[in-house]
C-alpha cells in the first residue's frame, strides 16, 4: 500500500531531466540533446514547479564554462529541462 501512496506523490511532482549518456560509433561518450525527453535521465525530483526551475538555474550557473574537453555527462547538464512527472511516468490506465 505504501509503494502506492509514494508513487502518487511522485506523479504530482517535477522533475529535472538531463539527456542520456551514451556510447558514440566511435566508443566516445556522447549525449543527443534532441532525443525526447522522455529517453532522458531523472537527475533529480520537486515538490513543484518553482523549485525544479530553481534547480535548473543552479545546475546552469555550475555548468556554464563547460567545455569540449569535459566528460559527456558534464557537457549535457546545460541542457537539463523540468518537466512534469506524469510526462514521463504516466499514470496506468485502469
Amino acid at each position: 500500500m505504501r509503494l502506492r501512496v509514494a508513487k502518487l506523490i511522485l506523479l504530482a511532482g517535477w522533475l529535472v531531466m538531463v539527456p542520456k549518456v551514451v556510447s558514440g560509433p566511435d566508443g566516445r561518450e556522447t549525449f543527443n540533446a534532441d532525443a525526447p525527453v522522455t529517453s532522458w535521465r531523472q537527475y533529480s525530483a520537486h515538490d513543484d514547479a518553482a523549485t525544479c526551475e530553481n534547480r535548473i538555474v543552479a545546475i546552469k550557473n555550475l555548468f556554464r564554462d563547460v567545455g569540449a574537453k569535459d566528460s559527456a555527462e558534464v557537457r549535457s547538464m546545460p541542457y537539463a529541462k523540468c518537466v512534469p512527472a506524469e510526462y514521463i511516468y504516466p499514470s496506468a490506465k485502469p
